[in-house]
């Protein structure tokens, strides 16, 4: 399958008109020309003849990237040498990634390398625990997710510490409360009055 802004080769037959017998040794009078949906250009490849002997009539042109950049592609020919015609040759290009596969902007290929999936055996891509544990950053810590300023990691961690942390200072004006499993960090002080009631709340 052709893909446009690949280079390629192009192909012409030429034959005698009376006899239908492939015409050899007529490429130095030959020319070409590539239409790229339905745009005329001269190629930059010259007309060479492939094999007067196995290949008989068959004439090969070097199309550059450039060139082959429609979707709709025909290279046509013609000749000097009277009663001799030359056969067209159509093709449809694919718009298909040009770097090799696996690499960067190619087809994505199965197997463990790199730029590479490996689907297991009911065809489902497992993530790696680096993708994993990406994701849960990424929703954990995005900002203002539960109030502003205050991400789920952080809402989680002052919920924790609220519901099982040391709490110090009860009585008195200002309360603290430790994070769990961290003695060495409060999480919540509170400014509070003898009724208990908070005015204050610094997190940290």
């Amino acid at each position: 399958m052709a893909s446009s802004g690949l280079a390629m080769t192009g192909y012409l037959y030429s034959f005698t008109e009376a006899t239908n017998v492939p015409k050899t040794g007529d490429a130095a009078n030959m020319v070409a020309r590539i239409l790229a949906d339905g745009a005329e250009a001269t190629p930059a490849g010259a007309v060479t003849e492939i094999d007067a002997t196995n290949c008989p009539g068959l004439y090969k042109v070097a199309l550059t990237a450039a060139e082959n950049t429609g979707f709709g592609m025909a290279l046509h020919g013609k000749t000097t040498t009277g009663g001799v015609a030359v056969l067209p040759m159509f093709w449809t290009n694919e718009q298909l990634p040009t770097a090799a596969p696996a690499a960067a902007n190619g087809i994505i290929t199965r197997g463990t390398g790199v730029g590479q999936i490996a689907p297991d055996g009911s065809g489902n891509v497992p993530l790696s625990a680096t993708v994993e544990n990406a994701i849960a950053d990424a929703i954990l810590d995005r900002a203002n997710a539960i109030e502003t300023n205050i991400t789920m990691r952080q809402a989680l961690r002052y919920i924790a510490a609220a519901v099982d942390g040391v709490l110090s200072g009860a009585g008195t004006g200002t309360v603290t409360i430790q994070a769990i499993a961290n003695a060495g960090t409060n999480r919540i002080t509170a400014t509070v009055d003898a009724s208990g009631n908070r005015s204050v709340i610094v997190l940290a």
